[in-house]
């Protein structure tokens, strides 16, 4: 691991707790690890809560559309079927049923978009 990633690890930990928002921390780090060499993209972070009206939020970043950078909240499933539906859908339901930990398409190999997301 190069000295700039393991700043940018850090960093996050010492930001967060300063107390910096969830998606100044998303920011941070993912310019750190930018700058660090690794040529990342667009970044989601999900985070599941203990709200009594949403599961969780979301947390995006995009490096090329910022304007594409903000959070959102998504609801209980058990209480919304679109959101089920779109839960059963998605690339981390898939991963969560088929017990594995990485999911990877290359698009510009030909790889398919098999999940609305990569549509």
């Amino acid at each position: 691991m190069t000295r700039e990633a393991t700043d940018a690890g850090t960093w996050v930990v010492e930001a967060g707790l300063a107390g910096t928002s969830e998606q100044e921390l998303l920011h941070g780090f993912c310019e750190r690890v930018r700058e660090a060499g690794i040529p990342i993209a667009r970044v989601l972070v999900g985070i599941d809560t203990l709200h009594p009206l949403y599961e969780g939020r979301i947390f995006r970043w995009y490096r090329d559309r910022p304007e594409l950078n903000q959070p959102s909240e998504y609801g209980r499933t058990s209480e919304d079927a679109d959101a089920e539906e779109r839960w059963q859908r998605s690339p981390f339901y898939h991963l969560m049923q088929s017990g594995k930990s990485l999911l990877r398409r290359n698009m510009v190999r030909g790889d398919p978009a098999d999940f609305l997301v990569l549509e």
